[in-house]
């Protein structure tokens, strides 16, 4: 969520658009002198068109949240406030609508990733969720089910669908990462196993544990190598370590995103297989690098592979769906999966650009849409 942050507030930006952006940074994750060094909760950096804003927020949190109105209630005498924008964890949902009441602005609540779906079910989050949609001005979507998930709880919601976008101009495979990559296969002895990568939050609620499973009652286990690349959760850990196992695996823990290239490069296909989710950065940086897909129909990934031609789909968190999915992948001949990634990468290029994401969030902002 933090890199699609830092997209959209920049793509914003570069169209001259005024952003103070309010990072909410728990206390234990604060540095010393955040904590005291500027007198306020935290510390400010000035930034061409607006400023960034890590505000620390202690077991105290009205507290924390009343000194951040008081000092963005002083910077509005000097800069009015049109919109409040929310996203993320609850306490930036919890305080949006009251902020925008307070500033006379508009409230736009952004549902980014599994802040929706999971914080609809939470008796801890739901209340403030629901609180702040329908406080909302309008209300951005990163997924077209997300949307309509929203628009049937709040049918008068005003509610816009807000993919994610990729430039594509310095996002690129350079002769050097397709030669470590082939390096790397030929050392760990791959040949002709098929790579299946897997890149993010490594965890059983995003269908990684179910994954496994489906992989080894296909039967493709001895044709394909997974490539596990961010943090493991100790669940599936535990599976991969478990005697007997017969996946063949290696991991990385995160990477700079400079680095991910290289990664991704290794892969002959990127594996989502969440039982639920927004649209992952990953899904598009995978495909805009021509590296196809398989996926849970869901979220991001129902909306990107819009054609057959474009990845492997199963239905989400069925097993069967899954497994089948896997086998046709594994036998598809190499130039059907290489016109499937250039397919992709074809339609990325041409449908979710970083400057058509920002146009999006333009329009959001505009006040005669609301």
């Amino acid at each position: 969520m933090a890199q699609s942050c830092d997209r959209i507030v920049h793509g914003l930006r570069q169209a001259g658009v005024q952003i103070d952006l309010v990072h909410l940074v728990p206390a234990r994750d604060a540095a010393d002198s955040e904590r005291s060094a500027t007198g306020q909760a935290g510390t400010i950096q000035e930034r061409l068109y607006g400023r960034d804003i890590r505000w620390v927020l202690d077991h105290d949190i009205g507290h924390g949240m009343s000194q951040l109105y008081a000092w963005l209630d002083g910077s509005s005498r000097t800069r009015a406030y049109t919109h409040v924008v929310a996203f993320g964890g609850r306490h930036p949902l919890a305080a949006a609508p009251v902020f925008a009441a307070w500033l006379g602005a508009r409230l736009i609540t952004l549902l980014r990733g599994n802040d929706f779906d999971s914080g609809i079910f939470s008796a801890r989050r739901r209340h403030a969720l629901m609180e702040a949609l329908s406080a909302s001005h309008r209300i951005g979507a990163v997924t077209s089910e997300m949307a309509r998930k929203v628009r049937a709880l709040l049918p008068a919601a005003n509610v816009v669908h807000t993919p994610n976008g990729i430039d594509l101009g310095d996002w690129l495979l350079l002769p050097s990462h397709l030669t470590a990559a082939s390096r790397w296969r030929s050392e760990l002895g791959l040949a002709p196993r098929l790579v299946l990568g897997c890149f993010g939050h490594l965890k059983k609620k995003k269908g990684v544990d179910f994954l496994l499973e489906c992989l080894v009652q296909s039967g493709c286990a001895d044709q394909t190598h997974l490539h596990l690349v961010g943090t493991l959760e100790p669940d599936v850990e535990a599976t991969l370590t478990a005697p007997g196992c017969p996946l063949s695996v290696s991991r990385r823990d995160f990477v700079p995103r400079s680095q991910l290239p290289g990664e991704y490069a290794k892969c002959d296909y990127l594996v989502i297989p969440s039982f639920y989710d927004g649209m992952p950065n990953v899904l598009l940086e995978a495909g805009g690098l021509g590296l196809p897909l398989i996926a849970s129909d869901t979220g991001g990934m129902r909306d990107l592979i819009s054609a057959a031609d474009l990845g492997w789909l199963f239905q989400a968190g069925d097993a069967e769906s899954c497994r089948a999915a896997i086998r046709q992948a594994c036998a598809a001949p190499r130039d059907h999966r290489e016109s499937m990634g250039a397919a992709l990468r074809l339609h990325i290029a041409q449908c979710f650009t970083a400057r058509q994401e920002t146009a999006l969030y333009l329009d959001l902002l505009q006040p005669e849409a609301n």
